[in-house]
């Protein structure tokens, strides 16, 4: 559990993650999206019969028309703080499921969208984004709660011991970098090239285990995805996971209905699986898609956090190729 004296996100940090934000709100589409994401009830409206519906205490609605100057930024951050104190002492208290839910009100667990993209926005200095991220989800909550390690907090910091800087996040930088993780490295990287981080399925996970996700929820939560990268326009897209490729791969198809390796994968219960079957030349006709009229790259890569996709590091080359990386 998060001890006192643990490191924080300052007054300071908070208006840079703000900032982020608002380069990449674009005319208040990002902050509008948030907003009908922090209402959403699509998973269990249309299945209403199933037990494992994700937990919607990820996304927060960011006001940022009205977080235009310093003053209202730090009264916004009194609020979040609140949220995390809050948060704190009933993680603390190792409710029940039930309980917890029952108790946490309008609090989330991150400042914005996803505990990773609000580190990314606090390293963002520019309004360009090199590499939109789209995982599966932020981790399943029944999981969650009981689990130590994996409690993170609104304003945590990538310092303290407790938070989201686990394997999938430092697996992921170091591969893509070619390098041992240094923090450094990936803060230069979000400063000067933009990443943005998202999920197939923008709420906790409601199964007990990982992999037992419904598909459908991902359904539910397309429509969201679709419209982050319009608003993104993001030089290359990278899934993580079988149900992330194939959440993406569907995305990605309407605007490309000539790709056959897209509407395999869009359609493979196991699409990591076909794309490795596939020439290097086929692949490679991923790197020159279209979404509306943008031009973009998309590379599906297996979800780093596991161990055993280690040996798949070779193909972070062609994305560090892709992106004109130094090695």
């Amino acid at each position: 559990m998060e001890q006192m004296g643990q490191p924080k996100y300052t007054a300071r940090d908070f208006r840079s993650v703000i900032n982020g934000y608002r380069k990449v709100d674009n005319d208040a589409a990002l902050s509008t999206l948030l907003l009908e994401a922090y209402r959403c009830t699509r998973c269990s409206t249309k299945y209403p019969d199933r037990l494992d519906h994700p937990v919607n205490l990820l996304v927060r609605p960011l006001p940022l028309s009205r977080l235009s100057n310093i003053t209202a930024v730090d009264k916004y951050f009194i609020r979040i703080k609140r949220d995390h104190g809050h948060l704190r002492n009933m993680l603390k208290a190792k409710l029940t499921l039930s309980e917890f839910l029952g108790r946490v009100g309008s609090a989330r667990f991150c400042i914005g969208l996803l505990p990773w993209l609000d580190y990314s926005m606090l390293h963002r200095r520019t309004d360009a984004t090199d590499i939109m991220i789209i995982g599966i989800d932020f981790k399943n909550f029944p999981d969650f709660i009981t689990k130590q390690k994996d409690h993170h907090l609104p304003i945590a910091t990538a310092q303290a011991s407790n938070n989201v800087w686990g394997p999938t996040w430092r697996r992921f930088w170091s591969n893509l970098l070619a390098a041992p993780y240094e923090d450094s490295a990936i803060q230069g990287f979000l400063n000067v090239r933009g990443a943005y981080f998202t999920n197939s399925m923008l709420c906790f996970g409601g199964a007990d285990k990982p992999r037992l996700h419904c598909y459908q929820y991902l359904e539910c939560c397309r429509p969201y995805v679709e419209r982050q990268i319009a608003i993104v326009r993001p030089k290359c897209l990278v899934s993580f996971g079988d149900f992330g490729c194939r959440n993406v791969a569907s995305i990605l198809e309407k605007y490309n209905p000539e790709c056959k390796l897209l509407s395999s994968l869009s359609r493979a219960a196991n699409p990591l699986h076909i794309f490795r079957e596939y020439s290097v030349r086929e692949r490679r006709k991923l790197f020159h898609l279209k979404f509306e009229s943008h031009d973009l790259g998309f590379f599906p890569l297996y979800q780093p956090g596991w161990s055993y996709t280690a040996k798949y590091r070779r193909n972070y080359s062609e994305l560090r190729e892709y992106l004109q990386l130094k090695t």
